[in-house]
């Protein structure tokens, strides 16, 4: 497990640095300053250091575990892990320390390296490394204690060494990201806690209820796997806790803390939920309505548990996130994000639940055998998408609705709707695309082989099932962009209203009526003034169709300014 976290995280942070040394390399390429030697050697630094801080961890746990009390399975296996690791501490040790402490002296006493990106880059993700392979040690050592009142040396060792390692490289993110570019160091913590704290939640939260209600056996012992489960839990509830609610919550409302939050938490949260709970809701129409594969309840409810405990953490983690967002006043992007995001997900559901229905009549009225669920198990599944994913996607797009009806133009230009839209038709056309050619090629295939019939039909259940769902969502969205386009060009083409107007002066009584449009105006109270004149004011507004216009006084009448609201 270790070894799988740190190989992702590795390869993540290879990735990153790789980019930005391309990025760097191209600035200074179009900069005619050609590839700066100082940023090769930065990388090469960072990346040998990075390499012999793990060797070197690696080989210390592996002493301290033994010191603790670790015994190896076998005398040759004693003998191979002996040697690697000392000859790991013996050589990485001092070499690490001293190229850490030539670096950490470099950042103090030069400016250019203390600003480094490679430098950002090492400690953020070697803080990182250090941290999962700390949690994941912290949680064999919780294991053994809570499961079998035992102790783990080998998880014990490796937590003390990767401790060190991790409280010594967030120190020196802490100081070396003290001007603001520690967004992705906590951040990146707060994920990870918040991944292993959720995990760790449905684990034991349905492992609990299956030998309350269920009562049913659990592989192994039943304290060892609540231990199990209380452990990962544990792990990463003191991991978030550290990284999320002292430092992370309290940042500004960056693009990165955005993501995390709508992503991760909004987004992550209401996957959870909805697969939870249409899975949890498919088990019970089938068990009542359907045609069930065993016939004790026992047996067909195995898997409740789980779903019942990963439709309250999701549903948890969806209420946590978007009463953060819900702080927002306004209309501002952030509130739009949620709201497309959200209802494109619960869309997702919704068009797998079309595409099901038309999988169930089709299987109904074709001749053949079922092969896996029946035709009244996916009828029912297809309800199930149904009375999950359309509420969902219609309270939150209806939310949206209300918006763009209340202010067209501002809704129609928002980068958050835009994208959304073409998110939704790209996708919809390349499913329709795919599935189209899966219909057309058994077709073809039965019409060449002479059995063009009613198997053939039931054949491409599944691509006209995918089809007419994708046509159906693309269709309406298609519509929808098709009018907000007529509406722009009728918005621009018009000759004698601009968008909007903000009127910035001492009084805005009496002046809105004829103009026919929207008009917010602003009163000055330091001082007196005149009042606006609506013939004078119209006449500045002359020549300014479409567009959003900003009017001030001038010392010969209304001036009035085409000002950009997208910023």
């Amino acid at each position: 497990m270790i070894t799988g976290a740190l190989v992702i995280i590795v390869v993540l942070g290879l990735v990153l640095g790789l980019g930005g040394f391309a990025s760097s390399a191209v600035r200074h390429r179009s900069a005619g300053a050609g590839l700066d030697p100082r940023s090769v050697r930065r990388f090469f630094q960072y990346l040998i250091l990075f390499a012999l801080v793990i060797v070197f961890a690696v080989g210390a746990a592996e002493l301290i575990g033994r010191l603790l009390g670790a015994r190896p399975e076998g005398w040759e296996d004693n003998e191979y892990q002996l040697a690697q690791a000392w000859s790991f501490v013996v050589v990485g040790a001092p070499a690490a320390g001293l190229l850490g402490w030539y670096s950490f002296r470099q950042q103090r006493s030069e400016t250019e390296e203390h600003a480094s990106a490679w430098a950002a880059v090492y400690v953020t993700l070697m803080s990182l490394v250090a941290l999962v392979a700390a949690a994941v040690s912290l949680q064999g050592v919780l294991r053994e204690l809570l499961g079998e009142l035992a102790f783990d040396a080998d998880a014990a060792g490796a937590l003390f060494v990767w401790g060190a390692v991790w409280f010594l490289h967030w120190a020196w993110a802490r100081w070396l990201l003290a001007d603001g570019r520690d967004g992705l160091h906590i951040l990146g913590g707060s994920l990870v806690g918040l991944a292993l704290a959720a995990g760790g939640a449905i684990y034991l939260l349905g492992s609990a209820l299956d030998v309350l209600i269920l009562r049913t056996a659990i592989i192994g012992s039943p304290a060892l796997t609540l231990a199990e489960a209380g452990a990962v839990f544990a792990s990463g509830a003191a991991v978030w806790a550290w990284y999320w609610l002292l430092h992370g919550a309290r940042r500004p409302r960056e693009t990165i803390w955005l993501t995390l939050v709508l992503l991760f938490g909004v987004g992550g949260g209401l996957v959870v939920g909805l697969v939870a709970g249409t899975m949890l809701l498919w088990s019970v129409l089938v068990w009542f309505l359907g045609e069930p594969a065993t016939a004790t309840a026992a047996h067909h409810f195995a898997s409740a548990p789980t779903q019942l405990a990963a439709l309250v953490i999701g549903a948890v983690l969806w209420w946590y996130h978007r009463t953060i967002l819900g702080q927002v006043t306004g209309r501002p992007e952030v509130r739009r994000v949620y709201e497309y995001l959200v209802a494109g997900l619960a869309l997702v559901a919704s068009a797998a639940g079309v595409g099901t229905v038309v999988v169930a009549l089709l299987e109904a009225v074709t001749p053949g055998v079922d092969i896996g669920m029946s035709m009244v198990n996916t009828l029912l599944a297809a309800v199930t998408l149904l009375l999950v994913g359309t509420p969902v996607w219609w309270l939150h797009w209806a939310m949206a609705q209300r918006a763009y009806v209340a202010d067209p133009p501002s809704e129609a230009s928002s980068p958050s709707r835009r994208v959304y839209l073409a998110v939704v038709l790209g996708v919809s056309a390349i499913a329709a695309i795919v599935a189209l050619i899966m219909v057309a090629f058994t077709v073809i295939q039965d019409l060449i082989a002479g059995q063009l019939g009613l198997a053939t039909l039931r054949s491409i259940r599944y691509g006209l099932g995918v089809l007419l769902a994708a046509a159906a969502v693309a269709l309406y969205h298609a519509v929808l962009v098709r009018g907000e386009r007529a509406l722009s060009r009728a918005t621009s083409s018009s000759t004698a209203v601009p968008r909007s107007v903000l009127l910035i002066g001492w009084s805005g009584a009496d002046v809105t009526r004829d103009l026919g449009a929207p008009i917010t105006a602003w009163r000055i109270l330091d001082e007196e003034g005149p009042e606006w004149d609506p013939e004078a004011l119209a006449a500045a507004l002359d020549g300014h169709a479409g567009q959003d216009v900003v009017v001030v006084p001038g010392p010969d009448g209304p001036r009035a300014f085409a000002v950009d609201k997208s910023g």
